[in-house]
């Protein structure tokens, strides 16, 4: 890999806000990798075991492809020959995701460091966006009269500390909310949020980033964390994608989730057998 490709790479890891560890960890696996894709390809092929290294390249990949170098579908086809190895926890066990009950999303929000995160948490419980599409998301995304967020194609802007981004698959779509979103949007953006910024996002980062933008992908790990030890960012959607199942046909949940097919939607869903059975006793009585 090329001194500069590498440069640029982490200047792009910079601007996200991951961690100085991370930073040195994806360094140190990438300057091992020969120049030009092919010869890439041949040097990953040869450490199939290597999950920091794969790991690391994936997300390089992904990189080069928002500079425009891989189409869409040469990403995805090298993602999908660069697999990552299973990764197991100390039992020997994969950690899935875990889906949190309605009835304890309102604890782990007061549990929040700060308004912004608490803000962020009960977006991500109420909307089932994808984490990238909610750190992404601004004021002018958020449509009262629809009652949609709009998620869109970003452009690059250092100004505002914006990277390139698409949604998943590249594709724009409205993601519906309730009415309780809309009074808790509406207070946040008319009496909370400063109006002096100086950019578009709806919620940011207070802490930890030198310019203010969005919220990085490392703070939203952090906030996530500091109100329930064994969640994580994706678990926000996976919560709110569980609790709609109980209430209404897996197809219209797909839709809304944004899923190309309707068995990812049913990955997302974890029930306890004794909830299954309630569910189907409600139903038939």
């Amino acid at each position: 890999m090329s001194s500069i490709s590498l440069n640029k790479f982490k200047e792009d890891l910079i601007l996200q806000g991951v961690s100085d560890k991370t930073l040195y960890q994806y360094c140190i696996y990438l300057k091992k990798l020969p120049v030009g894709l092919e010869e890439q390809r041949r040097y990953i092929v040869q450490h199939p075991k290597n999950y920091n290294l794969i790991k690391a390249y994936r997300r390089y990949l992904k990189f080069v492809r928002r500079k425009g170098d891989l189409t869409f579908e040469e990403l995805y086809e090298l993602l999908d020959t660069f697999k990552l190895p299973s990764k197991r926890g100390s039992h020997g066990k994969k950690r899935s995701g875990i889906a949190i009950p309605r009835r304890e999303w309102a604890k782990i929000i007061d549990k929040a460091p700060h308004e912004q995160a608490a803000v962020f948490l009960f977006i991500g419980f109420k909307a089932a966006l994808r984490p990238g599409e909610l750190r992404h998301l601004r004021v002018n995304d958020v449509n009262f009269e629809k009652r949609v967020f709009h998620i869109r194609e970003r452009e690059a802007n250092p100004k505002i500390n914006q990277i390139k981004w698409s949604p998943k698959f590249e594709k724009e779509r409205d993601v519906p909310f309730d009415d309780d979103v809309v009074s808790t949007l509406r207070t946040w953006i008319s009496e909370i949020r400063p109006k002096n910024l100086g950019h578009p996002y709806l919620v940011w980062n207070p802490h930890g980033n030198a310019k203010p933008g969005r919220v990085s992908a490392n703070s939203l790990y952090k906030w996530v964390k500091k109100t329930h030890s064994l969640l994580k960012p994706h678990d926000l959607r996976r919560s709110c994608i569980t609790e709609a199942s109980n209430l209404m046909d897996i197809k219209i949940i797909s839709k809304v989730a944004g899923h190309e097919e309707i068995k990812t939607t049913q990955d997302y869903i974890l029930q306890e057998e004794e909830e299954v059975f309630e569910i189907f006793r409600k139903a038939m009585s």
